[in-house]
């Protein structure tokens, strides 16, 4: 007689490949903490920067301005 074989499905955890020893990851969070610092300082010496360049570009247009007018009138 034939019989019907039934495959057994049994459940397996997997167990995560064992850590890297040559890769150094206690140091990761003072990475991003640093990452972070860098990205706010630029964002911060970018709008510093963008506004003595404004005030220089009026300073220029006035002065510029102001030699025109003395020129033109001697």
């Amino acid at each position: 007689m034939n019989q019907l074989e039934i495959p057994l499905l049994i459940a397996q955890t997997q167990t995560p490949p064992p850590a890297d020893p040559l890769i150094n990851s206690t140091g990761q969070d003072l990475i991003y903490i640093g990452v972070g610092g860098i990205a706010i300082m630029l964002v911060l010496i970018v709008g510093v920067l963008s506004r003595r360049f404004a005030k220089a570009i009026l300073l220029a247009l006035v002065l510029s301005a102001v030699l025109i007018i003395l020129l033109t009138i001697t």
